[in-house]
């Protein structure tokens, strides 16, 4: 049973299910060609798709699994060179631990599952009703985009609420239940990075490619169309950060002969190219395992590393999911197939059966059907020998080269300090200018030595870190200055500092103490703590309380060196391993 709309532009055709029951279906495109190839589609096997390994959902995949069993380095998985790459970057990112001694990777987390979001890619953003505070919903950052920006028509479990507002910085949504009689489509421009060809092959006349590609698609604005005509109401604009994603790809190049020959015709060629995306994307998923909506597409007149027009489909998903590297291995069959469908349609200038889009960023033009036919005639027609020219593959930033060992060799200076009175004395951790300083002690790199000062030798102790390329300590951004704040005015944080405590807690999400590090990293034991020092203090006993502070800087200048030299610290997680934090200063 076939029968087309033509005023609508939609098919409906008889389906089959997997228990064998039929149906009618009324939708567009595909589907108005599988009507016409109805025994196509019954005899047509089951698609079967292994995705190539996705480095986006393997990431936090990686780091949940491992939170559970610890991995060894000399497993099979361990050898494939994305998973390498995986864990590479997971352990630079403290995300993932290698253990002391090298054999295994594990965890930095104990649930890291619970940051992974089911819903989407990337970061998850939360819709609240703005009347009430309540949480209805939650979308990526991609979807939030397209569907959640201010003015948009969202509906959830069957109630329409308009979006009021999309707060980029703390991931909220605002919505308001309403019942506006239009619904909303994103406008959108994007430009597409080839990062890294994979394959190449010739096609007819042309060529096609698969590889890596760097996406950037900015949100412009949205159109109002009326829900019971479709017809556009009105445009709005819109000021969204820039979409970036890096994904799998393929792009078809369109040689200047045929663009010639459009031009020269009086025909729309980058109408042409746009009809051809759209079409493109359309039909894949008679071939490919998958829907239009996670493909996306991008039509060139002239690509800057190409240097001429080319058509871009790429995998919706951030990092890839397999169906362009699919699509790629039918390329010639897609085509054929999308320029029998687009030529067998009963409309003139285009339509959502062949050339339309119901997710083009541009509003569906320009749109050239005719040129969309002539180029895929022109491309399937037999050619000269294709030659594959290199992809002008924009450099990186070049590596700051590593530092010369007389570069590398700073003078830098480790402090610490004692106080007179505990937090609890002067009324809690928020007042550190309170406690007083019972000593200092300050490490110089430069003449190899350590040096003592009292309360009264702050001045000379500024003027010292103020001499250094570099003042390292632990726990001192946090305590120290602000202990030393009470004594002098000068602005220590604008100090060049590395403080180890901060670099540890960054990485790790959670602190480690002094003696814990020194323990597990230098086999190394603190002396007394600052409890000690306290009583001391109210002893009268200066001398140990300076012993214990410059052993403290001896330890904490040790860390700072393994750090520098090895680019790790060792330290024992909750699961009682011995485990490897990188670090780099």
């Amino acid at each position: 049973q076939d029968r087309v709309d033509l005023e609508l532009r939609t098919a409906a055709f008889l389906t089959r299910t997997a228990d064998g029951l039929y149906g009618f279906s009324h939708k567009s495109f595909r589907e108005f060609f599988l009507a016409r190839h109805l025994l196509r589609a019954l005899r047509q096997g089951v698609e079967a798709l292994t995705a190539a390994l996705n480095t986006a959902p393997l990431t936090p995949e990686c780091v949940a699994f491992l939170a559970d069993l610890m991995i060894e380095d000399g497993e099979e998985m361990i050898g494939l060179p994305e998973i390498r790459k995986c864990l590479a970057g997971l352990i630079q990112e403290g995300r993932l631990l290698e253990t002391d001694d090298g054999v295994g990777y594990v965890s930095r987390s104990r649930h890291p599952q619970r940051e992974v979001d089911l819903r989407g890619a990337g970061s998850e953003f939360s819709i609240h009703d703005v009347s009430t505070g309540e949480l209805i919903g939650s979308m990526d950052r991609h979807r939030a985009w397209h569907e959640a920006h201010p003015g948009a028509v969202y509906v959830h479990q069957g109630r329409t609420h308009v979006v009021q507002d999309l707060d980029v910085d703390s991931a909220t949504i605002l919505v308001e239940a309403d019942d506006p009689k239009h619904y909303t489509r994103a406008l959108s421009a994007k430009t597409t990075r080839i990062l890294r060809t994979l394959e190449s092959r010739a096609l007819g006349s042309t060529s096609v490619h698969l590889g890596r590609v760097l996406i950037t698609e900015r949100v412009t604005g949205y159109e109002k169309r009326s829900t019971r005509t479709g017809r556009l109401v009105g445009r709005e604009d819109l000021d969204l950060p820039p979409l970036e994603f890096e994904t799998e790809g393929l792009w078809v190049i369109v040689p200047e002969a045929i663009q010639s020959k459009l031009e020269r015709d009086m025909l729309h060629f980058m109408g042409g190219i746009h009809a051809l995306e759209h079409a493109l994307i359309a039909m894949m998923p008679l071939f490919v395992l998958t829907d239009r909506n996670d493909l996306g597409g991008i039509s060139v007149p002239c690509h800057d590393q190409l240097g001429q027009a080319a058509v871009f489909v790429y995998d919706g998903v951030p990092g890839g999911a397999g169906l362009t590297r699919a699509g790629f291995a039918k390329a010639r069959e897609i085509l054929e197939h999308t320029l029998e469908a687009v030529s067998r349609c009963p409309c003139t200038f285009g339509c959502p059966s062949c050339v339309h889009s119901p997710r083009c960023g541009s509003g569906n033009r320009p749109l050239d059907k005719e040129a969309a036919q002539a180029i895929m005639r022109g491309m399937l027609a037999p050619g000269t020998a294709v030659q594959f020219s290199e992809v002008a593959i924009p450099e990186n930033e070049p590596e700051i080269p590593a530092p010369s060992k007389a570069v590398s060799r700073i003078r830098f200076g480790v402090f610490d300090l004692e106080t007179r009175h505990s937090a609890h004395e002067v009324g809690g951790w928020g007042r550190p200018e309170a406690m007083g300083v019972s000593c200092a002690v300050l490490y110089d790199s430069g003449p190899d030595r350590f040096t003592t000062y009292m309360a009264e030798d702050i001045p000379a102790l500024v003027e010292d870190l103020r001499s250094l390329d570099l003042v390292v300590g632990f726990n001192i951004i946090r305590f120290d200055y602000r202990v030393l704040q009470g004594y002098s005015q000068f602005p220590f944080r604008d100090l060049p500092t590395l403080d180890i405590l901060a670099k540890v807690q960054e990485r790790l999400g959670y602190r480690l103490s002094l003696g814990h590090l020194a323990q597990y990293t230098l086999n190394a034991a603190k002396s007394a703590d600052g409890l000690q020092a306290l009583k001391w203090w109210k002893q009268g006993r200066i001398r140990e309380i300076v012993e214990y502070c410059t052993q403290d800087v001896a330890v904490t200048r040790d860390l700072y060196l393994h750090g520098r030299d090895k680019g790790h610290l060792v330290f024992q997680n909750k699961a009682g391993l011995q485990v490897s934090l990188p670090v780099s200063w």
